[in-house]
């Protein structure tokens, strides 16, 4: 019973992680479109993707529960498509 819980536990985190990484993603990318516009004076390229980067831990807390929700699903989904 232990491998399949291990199993199962694996498939799930792996969707997590990768709806997350895929959520965050989408959101710095965002991010960093929307500071571009902002250029001028001190505030130069590398300015921009260092406050992107300091604010990833913000959005990584920011989406983690919604990134849960549709791992969670996407992962028992896959499981339950092939009949796991």
């Amino acid at each position: 019973m232990y491998k399949l819980d291990a199993y199962i536990g694996r498939t799930v985190a792996a969707a997590v992680i990768m709806v997350l990484l895929v959520i965050v993603g989408i959101d710095l990318l965002t991010t960093l479109i929307d500071e571009l516009e902002d250029l001028e004076g001190d505030y130069t390229f590398g300015r921009v993707v260092q406050y992107v980067l300091l604010t990833t831990p913000s959005s990584l807390f920011e989406y983690l529960p919604f990134a849960a929700l549709v791992g969670c699903l996407a992962g028992l989904g896959s499981l339950a498509g092939t009949s796991e």
